[in-house]
């Protein structure tokens, strides 16, 4: 049976598109939850650029973070992690049932698109 060498900077490339990917989905869906999370909390307009700011801010601020770290530990290493932790986080029950679990979420998440 025939090998396949796969050169290693393709994983990197294959983590970035993973990531790039889950970041876009991660920016329409809060666009488009908040309607429906102002509905059932009863937030005013305030409330609702509060919580669409912090996320974005948030994203900012960790995008600088992420590139800090790859520039330490190297970009295949921030983005296995990052992905690694996003996805253990989104599915851990802690999510489903600790109101304080979604900035860790959020965190995680972020820090693995940086």
């Amino acid at each position: 049976m025939p090998t396949f060498n796969w050169p290693r900077r393709y994983n990197v490339v294959l983590l970035s598109t993973l990531a790039v990917f889950v970041c876009y989905i991660d920016r329409v869906n809060i666009s488009v939850a908040i309607i429906p999370m102002a509905a059932d909390l009863d937030w005013g307009m305030r409330t609702q650029g509060m919580v669409l700011s912090s996320f974005f801010v948030g994203y900012l601020l960790l995008q600088i973070v992420g590139g800090l770290l790859a520039d330490r530990f190297g970009g295949k290493v921030v983005l296995g992690v990052g992905c690694f932790a996003m996805v253990f986080v989104y599915d851990s029950d802690a999510t489903r049932c600790v109101h304080w679990s979604w900035p860790v979420a959020r965190h995680s998440n972020i820090n693995g698109h940086g």
